[in-house]
C-alpha cells in the first residue's frame, strides 16, 4: 500500500480569450493531488509472474472545480502477466 504526491506543471484555467457560452473564464491555481496505490504481485500462477495493481487519484479542488474537468477522483487498474524463458 502506497501513497504519494505527484506534481505536474498542467494548467486547468479558462483564459477570457477562451471561454464560450458553455464554458466560463476560470483562475487555476496551484494543486496538489493525492494518489493512493496498491499493488500484488505473485509467482504462484502459469510459471510467471502476475501483478495487480489498483490505484486512485484524487483531484485538488483547484483541478476539479475547473470548467476543463468534469471528475474530481480518477481510478485506475493495472494487470501484469510476465514470463521468462
Amino acid at each position: 500500500v502506497g501513497s504519494e504526491m505527484c506534481i505536474r506543471d498542467s494548467y486547468y484555467g479558462v483564459r477570457p480569450e477562451e471561454a464560450t457560452a458553455t464554458r466560463s473564464e476560470y483562475n487555476g491555481n496551484s494543486a496538489v493531488n493525492t494518489e493512493v496505490r496498491l499493488a500484488v504481485s505473485t509467482h504462484q500462477f502459469f510459471n510467471g509472474m502476475t501483478r495487480l495493481e489498483l490505484g486512485a487519484t484524487f483531484f485538488d479542488d483547484s483541478i476539479s472545480d475547473s470548467p476543463l474537468t468534469d471528475d474530481d477522483t480518477s481510478l485506475s487498474a493495472m494487470l501484469v502477466y510476465t514470463r521468462f524463458f
